[in-house]
């Protein structure tokens, strides 16, 4: 029988982990060809880009945190405790909200670069 429960968490973590590796890589990449960067964009262009890869991170980061206590409030069943599946979707949402807002931010960022070449 498919467990369903261990499907989406597998699938939760390979977003969060790929959201995590492409706002990370843009950043490093962006750090790697900076002296190159300098003579094509102002330097202010640049710290923008770090700065909204920088937030891609922090959101798909946050997103463990928010998966983390979804689970908690839907495991309280195997504490004795009643489930708080209206909680533990609100962390839920958050947590698709924080994958979307990273994966917004790689774009915007790769955007911003394009944009100001």
């Amino acid at each position: 029988m498919t467990d369903y429960r261990e499907i989406s968490q597998a699938y939760a973590k390979g977003a969060i982990t790929a959201a995590l590796a492409v706002n990370g890589g843009a950043a490093v990449a962006v750090l790697s060809q900076f002296s190159a960067l300098a003579g094509l964009l102002e330097a202010g262009v640049v710290a923008v880009t770090l700065l909204i890869y920088s937030f891609g991170v922090l959101f798909a980061a946050s997103t463990w945190i928010l998966a983390f206590l979804s689970t908690r409030y839907v495991d309280r069943v195997q504490q004795g405790q009643d489930a708080d599946y209206k909680t533990a979707d609100s962390f839920m949402y958050g947590g698709l909200i924080a994958i979307l807002l990273s994966l917004t931010a790689f774009l915007l960022g790769a955007f911003v670069l394009v944009v100001s070449v």
